[in-house]
Parts: C-alpha cells; sequence; structure tokens
C-alpha cells in the first residue's frame, strides 16, 4: 500500500471512529489510536458501550456471552476476569462456536446421545444456558447485586450414562466450562468504576493457571472438530453410535 494511500484510510477511520467512541464515553476529548480503543470502538459498533447502570452491565455481558464475544463481555467485568475473557476471546469463541454447529446438527438428524450431551456441553468454555434475573438491587452508590437465571444445560434420556470407559480418557481439566465461574450462578456483585458498573468477579492464580491450560490446547479440539463439521454433510452416520464414537474419538486424539 502506498503511503498517501494509508494515511488516507487513517483519516478516514479517525474521522468515523472517534465521534463514535467519544459518543459512547469510550474516550474523551483527548484521544490516540491503541489497539485496546481500537477494540473498545469496534464493540461500541456492535451496542456494547458503557455500561450506565447494573442492568445495563449485566444485560449486556449476558448478550456478549450468548453471542461467544468473550472479549465484549470483558467490558462488562473488573480487570482480573475481563484480562482473563479477553485473553480467551479467539479460542473460546472458535470452540464453542464449532461445538454450537456440530450440536444443532446432531440435533437436526437425532444423532445426538446422552454421552454427548454431556460432552460437548462441558467442553464448552461458556455455556449460554443462562437469562436475565430480577431486577439488580443497588447498596449504595458504587455497589449492586444481581442474578442470573440458570436452565439445565441439557435433558438426558437415561438418568445414568453407559459405557462411560472411553470418556475416561478425556483430559478432564479441558472439560470444565473453563470461563464460567461458579460465582455467575449465584449472587453477583456489581461495582462501580467512575461512570460505568462491572460485574465484580474475583480470580484466583489456580483458576488462571488452568486458563492458560485451556488456551495452550483448544487449538488441536478445534481442529479435530472444525475438520468433522466442515465434512458432516459428505459423512454417513447410520446410528447414533457411530456418530458418538466419532466425536468422541476426535476429543481422545486432542488430549
Amino acid at each position: 500500500m502506498r503511503v498517501s494511500h494509508l494515511v488516507i484510510t487513517v483519516a478516514i477511520v479517525a474521522i468515523f471512529a472517534v465521534p463514535l467512541l467519544v459518543f459512547a464515553g469510550i474516550i474523551g476529548g483527548f484521544w490516540f489510536i491503541t489497539k485496546e480503543n481500537m477494540d473498545k470502538g469496534v464493540a461500541a459498533v456492535k451496542g456494547y458501550t458503557g455500561a450506565k447502570d447494573p442492568a445495563q452491565a449485566m444485560d449486556k455481558f449476558r448478550e456478549a456471552i450468548h453471542n461467544r464475544d468473550y472479549k465484549s463481555a470483558s467490558y462488562y467485568c473488573t480487570k482480573n476476569y475481563a484480562e482473563m475473557l479477553k485473553k480467551s476471546h479467539d479460542n473460546a469463541s472458535e470452540l464453542g462456536s464449532t461445538i454450537d454447529k456440530i450440536r444443532d446438527w446432531g440435533a437436526k438428524k437425532g444423532l445426538i446421545t446422552d454421552k454427548l450431551k454431556v460432552t460437548l456441553y462441558a467442553l464448552d468454555p461458556f455455556p449460554n444456558n443462562f437469562k436475565g434475573g430480577p431486577a439488580p438491587k443497588q447498596d449504595g452508590d458504587n455497589k449492586a447485586f444481581a442474578s442470573f437465571v440458570w436452565e439445565p444445560g441439557y435433558t438426558l434420556e437415561k438418568p445414568n450414562l453407559n459405557n462411560v470407559e472411553d470418556m475416561k480418557q478425556l483430559d478432564p481439566r479441558m472439560f470444565r466450562n473453563i470461563l464460567c465461574v461458579q460465582a455467575l450462578s449465584g449472587k453477583i456483585a456489581l461495582v462501580r468504576e467512575g461512570e460505568e458498573w462491572k460485574i465484580d468477579v474475583t480470580t484466583t492464580p489456580q483458576w488462571e493457571a488452568e486458563v492458560s491450560y485451556f488456551n495452550d490446547r483448544c487449538a488441536t479440539y478445534q481442529t479435530g472438530l472444525n475438520g468433522m463439521r466442515k465434512d458432516l454433510n459428505n459423512q454417513r452416520y447410520d446410528t447414533k453410535a457411530a456418530f458418538e464414537r466419532e466425536i468422541i474419538a476426535k476429543l481422545i486424539a486432542a488430549k
């Protein structure tokens, strides 16, 4: 690209992006281009602007998670958890979307077994089987409490799974909904940071290490499952067992 073209491109981006960012409250009268500001500008275009009250923080976080947009979800969380979501966005979004497509295809064809329901749900970095709960309650000017309503992630045809020996070969550290902290299933604290409200999630060194472990190994799971996904319509699975066997084999191979 010629230098003159680059300058023109940057100028156009500045003309359109900066007013939007200022309007969204992301930057003030003085600004400079950074990757963080650019990412926030992209999020703002998608509607993920700063939360002016606790309800907005809860709603926008839920919306972003449902869209598997973990980077945008991070803007509604306090620092450490926000960094965890941003760091995991690419891996979690790709793997989660692939899981969705395989599960939806299998369900449409009537091929999803109880074992696959359990396994694919557990591998999902952040399942979306939750919705908005009661209106948040503020505790003073800078703190609030709220909750989500969680629904069952799946319904089993039989209460007890049979023939689970192959599942014992899976890596348990990958099958734990790695980004979905238990705190989000109960009473959720929110805090005000400046003019914006954030969901306050405390991380631990052990959890951060487990998330790093997930990110280090996620690509092999994504490669195996995505290769299968692309070829789904060209394959003929005569039984549920055949479909289940191939997916479990991909997950074991990714270990």
